[in-house]
C-alpha cells in the first residue's frame, strides 16, 4: 500500500514464500528496491534457505513427471511403430500409413507432430532399422523426405546417425539415401520461417551426411557420381541454383577426393553446354544489351529467373499473314528483345559457374596437403577433357580458359606439355583434319595471349610450326599449281599460326644481343623445360633472310623458326591468299614495323588469283578461330586478367589505310578487327561485347 512522506510516495509490499516469514518490500524509487528483513536474522536465513529447497524440489519433482509422460510416449509410439509394422506384415497397412501420413506432413499444418515427437520416431526407427526391409521402402521414403537440415542439432545428429544405421544393414537404400542427400545440396529458394539457420549450414549438413555414408560405404562413391549427374539443375534453371550445385559438387571433394575426375568432369561438361548455347544464340542478336555480374553470395535470396522452354514453332504459323509489315517488325523486336534476356542470363550463368571452379583449380595449386603428382594427375586429366569435349567444340567461347589458367600454375612444366599435346594434333596425319585445324588454332592463340609462356618456348615453338611446314612443302609444293583450302587446310592453319604468334610477340623473336638470347636458349645449366616439348633448340639466325625481303632487315638477328618465312610465304600454295584477311593485313603491317618482311607486292598480286576447284563445298579461306580472345566474364575475369597478354598496337595501328572496299568487306567478317585481335568469322564477339558492357 502507498505511504505518503512528503513529496516522495513510498510503496510498501509483502511477498509470501510458502512455509516462511513474509518479507516486505519498501520501494521509495521503484528501480532500487530496499529489503526490510525480519527483526530476527538467523530466522531470515533459515526461510531462505528453506525455499530454495522448495523451488528445487518443486523443479525436480516437474522433470521427473516430464520424464515419466517422455517415456510414457516413446513407449506408446514403439508399440505403435512395431504393431504397424506387424499389422502391415499381415495385411493391414492402416497404423503403416497412418505413421507415414505423420512422417511426411509439413509442420505447419495443423495435427502434424512436433519436434520433440518427430525426434521420437526417427530415434525409434532407429533402434528397429533391420527391419525396414525392402517392403518398408515408403516408409523410409517418408523419412527421408523430412526436412532435417533446418531443425535443431540434436535432431540433426539422430537424423544422420539413423541413415547410418540405414545404409549398413541394407546396402539397397545407398542410392535413395544419396539421392535425397544430393537434393539439399541444389539451392534452397525458401528458407523455412523462424529457422535459425542459413543455407550454407543446411548445405554442410547435407555433406557430414554424405561424407558419413562414404566412410561406412565406401563403395557408394560410384552410385554418388551417378546421382550427381542426374542431380545437376537444367540449364534452363536459373543463376543460383548452378553456382549453387556447382559449389557444393566441389566440396564433396574436399572430403572425397578420389572422386575429383568424375566430379570435375561434371561440372565442365555442364558448363561447356551453356557455354555453346551462348555463342549459337549470338548468331542471330543484334541488339545491345548490358549485363551485372553475380554476386556470389549463395545464402541471399534471388528472383525466379527460370526460363520457360516454349518457343514459338515458326511452322505452325505458315498460314498466318501478317497484317502489315509494321506487326513483322513487331515481332522480330519482341523476338530480339526474348534473345537478348535469355543470353543475359545464360552468361550471368556461365560467368558464376567458371567463378566457381577457377576458384576450385587456384585453391588446389596452392594447397600444401596436395601433392605435386595430384596436380599433375589433374593435368592431364584436363588435357583429356579437352580432347573429349572443348577441342570438338567449335563454339566453345571460355570453357578452354580453364585449361588455361591451370597451365599457369606449373609454368614450367604445363605450358610446354600442353603445347605438345596440341603439335600432337596438329601433326598427325591419322587425326580428323577439322580436329588438326583446331589445334593449330589453340597452338597460335595459346601463345600469343599467354603470358607465361617464356621466350625460348615460344622460340622452340615456331621452330616446330615453320619445320613442319617447309617438310610439308618439300613433299606437296612440286605437285600445287595454286592455292588450295580444300586440299591443304592444315597447312594454311599452322602458316596462319606462325602470323598471329609475330604479330603479337615479335619483339620476342629479334634481339640485338646475340649471346644474350643465345645463353637464353640454352640455359645456363644446357637443358631447358621447352626440350621436353618440342626436343629442339632455338638457335638465332644472323642476318637477314635474303631474296627479295632482304633489303628490309638486313643486320637483324631473328630466331631460327622464322628463318622458312621466306620461302613459305612465297611458295605456290600461296598462304597469304588463302588465311584470315585480318591476319595476313596485321602481319604485313608489323612485318614491315618490325624491319622483318614486305610482303605488299604479294597482297596487290593476291588481287587478281582466284581459287578455283570443281567441289561448290570448297573453302576459299582458313577462317579465323582463336579459342583465347579477350576474355569479358565479370565476375570470373580476375583469374585470367594477370595471366593474360592483351593487343598492344603500335602508334600508327589506327592510320587511315587506303585499302579498297574489298578490304573493307573482309573487315566486316571479323568479329572485332585486329585491333583488338578478336578475330572470330561470325559478328558473336562483338556483340558479345556489347552484352558484357564493353561498348567501344
Amino acid at each position: 500500500m502507498p505511504v505518503s512522506s512528503g513529496t516522495n510516495e513510498i510503496h510498501i509490499e509483502s511477498i509470501e514464500i510458502e512455509g516462511s516469514q513474509p518479507f516486505t518490500f519498501i520501494r521509495g524509487d521503484p528501480s532500487t528496491p530496499v529489503i526490510e528483513s525480519p527483526s530476527n536474522p538467523m530466522t531470515a536465513s533459515y526461510n531462505l534457505e528453506s525455499a530454495a529447497v522448495t523451488v528445487a524440489t518443486k523443479i525436480k519433482n516437474e522433470n521427473k513427471i516430464e520424464r515419466e509422460k517422455l517415456m510414457s510416449m516413446q513407449k506408446m509410439m514403439a508399440s505403435f511403430l512395431q504393431g504397424a509394422l506387424q499389422d502391415k506384415r499381415e495385411g493391414n497397412e492402416e497404423r503403416y500409413n497412418d505413421l507415414i501420413s505423420q512422417l511426411t506432413m509439413k509442420p505447419n499444418l495443423p495435427g502434424a507432430p512436433s519436434p520433440s515427437k518427430l525426434l521420437m520416431w526417427i530415434k525409434l526407427l532407429s533402434q528397429i532399422v533391420t527391419q525396414l526391409d525392402r517392403s518398408c521402402n515408403d516408409l523410409v521414403q517418408a523419412v527421408l523426405s523430412v526436412d532435417w537440415t533446418v531443425r535443431e542439432g540434436a535432431f540433426v545428429d539422430q537424423y544422420i546417425g539413423f541413415i547410418g544405421n540405414l545404409v549398413s544393414a541394407h546396402t539397397y537404400y545407398v542410392r535413395p539415401v544419396l539421392f535425397n542427400l544430393v537434393r539439399r545440396l541444389t539451392y534452397r529458394s525458401r528458407m523455412p520461417e523462424n529457422v535459425m539457420v542459413t543455407r550454407s549450414i543446411t548445405y554442410q549438413r547435407a555433406h557430414n551426411a554424405i561424407r558419413y555414408v562414404l566412410s561406412l560405404i565406401p563403395t557408394s562413391a560410384t552410385e554418388l557420381v551417378t546421382v550427381l549427374a542426374e542431380t545437376f539443375p537444367h540449364k534452363r534453371f536459373n543463376v543460383a541454383e548452378q553456382a549453387t550445385y556447382v559449389n557444393n559438387l566441389l566440396e564433396i571433394l574436399d572430403y572425397s577426393p578420389i572422386l575429383r575426375k568424375q566430379v570435375l568432369g561434371l561440372a565442365i561438361e555442364r558448363i561447356i553446354l551453356i557455354d555453346v548455347e551462348i555463342q549459337i544464340e549470338l548468331e542471330d542478336l543484334e541488339d545491345e544489351v548490358e549485363i551485372d555480374a553475380f554476386d556470389m553470395n549463395l545464402n541471399a535470396d534471388y528472383e525466379d529467373d527460370d526460363e520457360s522452354d516454349e518457343e514459338a514453332d515458326s511452322d505452325d504459323e505458315d498460314g498466318v499473314v501478317a497484317e502489315d509489315s509494321d506487326s513483322e517488325a513487331e515481332d522480330d523486336l519482341e523476338e530480339e528483345t526474348r534473345t537478348a534476356t535469355h543470353i543475359k542470363l545464360l552468361v550471368k550463368k556461365l560467368d558464376a559457374m567458371l567463378h566457381i571452379v577457377f576458384r576450385y583449380l587456384k585453391e588446389l595449386s596452392t594447397n600444401p596437403n596436395v601433392s605435386s603428382e595430384e596436380r599433375q594427375q589433374l593435368f592431364f586429366f584436363l588435357l583429356d577433357l579437352f580432347d573429349r569435349t572443348i577441342l570438338r567444340t567449335f563454339k566453345s567461347r571460355y570453357t578452354q580458359f580453364l585449361i588455361f589458367f591451370y597451365c599457369s600454375t606449373d609454368a614450367l612444366t604445363f605450358p610446354d606439355a600442353f603445347l605438345g599435346h596440341l603439335f600432337e594434333h596438329t601433326f598427325q596425319t591419322a587425326k580428323p583434319t577439322v580436329t588438326r585445324v583446331a589445334a593449330a588454332a589453340y597452338v597460335s592463340s595459346y601463345l600469343a595471349r599467354a603470358k607465361y609462356i617464356g621466350r625460348t618456348s615460344l622460340r622452340n615453338a615456331v621452330y616446330i610450326l615453320s619445320s613442319w611446314c617447309e617438310h610439308y612443302m618439300d613433299g606437296n609444293e612440286i605437285l600445287a599449281t595454286g592455292p588450295d583450302a580444300n586440299r591443304h587446310p592444315v597447312f594454311y592453319a599452322v602458316v596462319q599460326a606462325i602470323m598471329y604468334v609475330f604479330c603479337f610477340r615479335w619483339r620476342e623473336l629479334v634481339d640485338d644481343g646475340f649471346d644474350d638470347m643465345l645463353n637464353d636458349d640454352l640455359g645456363m645449366d644446357g637443358t631447358d623445360p621447352s626440350r621436353r616439348m618440342s626436343g629442339m633448340d632455338a638457335d638465332i639466325l644472323t642476318g637477314g633472310i635474303g631474296g627479295s625481303f632482304g633489303s628490309k632487315i638486313a643486320g637483324q638477328k631473328w630466331c631460327v623458326g622464322l628463318h622458312p618465312m621466306q620461302r613459305i610465304i612465297n611458295s605456290t600454295l600461296n598462304p597469304l591468299k588463302v588465311c584470315s584477311p585480318a591476319v595476313v593485313r596485321q602481319f604485313a603491317k608489323v612485318a614491315n614495323q618490325a624491319n622483318f618482311l614486305y610482303v605488299y607486292p604479294i597482297l596487290e598480286r593476291n588481287k587478281s588469283v582466284f581459287c578455283s576447284s570443281n567441289d561448290p563445298n570448297t573453302q576459299v579461306r582458313i577462317e579465323s578461330f582463336f579459342p583465347f580472345d579477350p576474355y569479358q566474364l565479370k565476375s570470373s575475369k580476375h583469374f585470367i586478367d594477370n595471366i593474360y597478354r592483351e593487343w598492344i598496337a603500335d602508334d600508327d595501328d589506327e592510320d587511315s589505310s587506303d585499302d579498297d572496299d574489298d578490304d573493307e568487306d573482309d573487315d566486316d567478317d571479323v568479329s572485332a578487327g585486329m585491333m583488338a585481335m578478336s578475330i572470330s568469322p561470325s559478328p558473336n564477339q562483338r556483340v558479345m561485347g556489347s552484352i558484357l558492357g564493353q561498348r567501344s
